[in-house]
Order: C-alpha cells, then structure tokens, then sequence
C-alpha cells in the first residue's frame, strides 16, 4: 500500500498496560509508526491494568511521547 493510498477508515487501538513501562513506549511508537503509515485517522487507546510499576508515568499522557517522527 503505497503512503499516499492511506486508508480513511477509522481505527482504534486498544492497549492494556500492565507493569512494564520501557517496553510500552518502545511498543507505542512502533504502534504509531505503523499507524500514521496506513490510516488518516486513528486513536491509541492505553489501559492501565493495575500498574505496580512506574509504567504509567513513563508512558506520559499523550501521543507527543509516542511520536515517531
């Protein structure tokens, strides 16, 4: 699929979080990359599921530290 045939369905992606937060952001912005490379428009949705670690705070609020760009 060539970049400029980007899909223009909506999708979502649903991501339960869970004690590991150096991975999940690895993990984000390879999410992401992908993402932005098919789709105009998508959304990253992470869960926490009872987090015992620093996971969500390294993880940040918001796709400015998911970026791959």
């Amino acid at each position: 699929m060539s970049v400029t045939n980007k899909e223009k369905n909506f999708i979502s992606a649903v991501v339960y979080l869970h004690n590991d937060g150096a991975q999940a952001v690895r993990f984000f912005k390879a999410l992401n990359a992908v993402l932005d490379q098919h789709f105009e428009q998508y959304e990253l949705v992470a869960v926490d599921d009872a987090c015992a670690d620093d996971t969500i705070p390294t993880c940040g609020t918001g796709p400015k530290r998911w970026k791959s760009r």
